[in-house]
């Protein structure tokens, strides 16, 4: 009996597209060169498209299928301050006309500085929408981000939970 090729057993988890894949393989001849061999290459996670682009959209374009499937009007996740993940959270939120509440933990990090608000992630997160909401780090990853979707179902909003990270 024939077992199924990794492509047939993959579709079983259907995706939204969000994401350009595949992503391309770069030759890096310079360091490869520099080095004296091996031949190294990098894969191109920043040129999956949406949000400028990272690993985490591969995530996203199954569970926000999912978040769809089920109804949701509210995407909630979070990270810590300038989060790639929450800028690819809140671009793909954006692309597909949901509403987007971000966690913000601080404490983990250093304080931001005082351009924070206006600058990398977090001025891009504010541009796709997101609404974001600053709180303390705990130790807890998923602690604020559960509380928001606490908040937001009360309001009568139908949050998605997308866990940190």
């Amino acid at each position: 009996m024939p077992t199924k090729s990794l492509a047939d057993r993959l579709a079983a988890f259907p995706r939204l597209g969000l994401a350009d894949l595949p992503t391309p393989l770069q030759p890096m001849q310079r360091l490869s060169a520099h080095l004296g061999g091996p031949r190294l290459w990098v894969k191109r996670e920043d040129a999956t498209g949406l949000g400028f682009g990272g690993n985490k959209l591969r995530k996203l374009d199954f569970v926000l299928r999912e978040a769809l499937a089920n109804g949701a009007d509210t995407i909630v996740s979070g990270g810590v301050v300038q989060s790639n993940s929450q800028r690819q959270v809140a671009a793909a939120a954006a692309k597909l006309g949901l509403a987007c509440h971000l966690a913000v933990y601080h404490g983990r990090l250093a304080p931001p500085a005082p351009e924070y608000k206006t600058s990398g992630n977090a001025f891009l997160n504010r541009l796709y929408g997101a609404h974001l909401q600053d709180v303390p780090w705990t130790g807890d990853r998923n602690e604020a981000i559960r509380a928001l979707v606490d908040d937001l179902s009360a309001k009568g909003h139908k949050p998605y939970f997308v866990p940190y990270g």
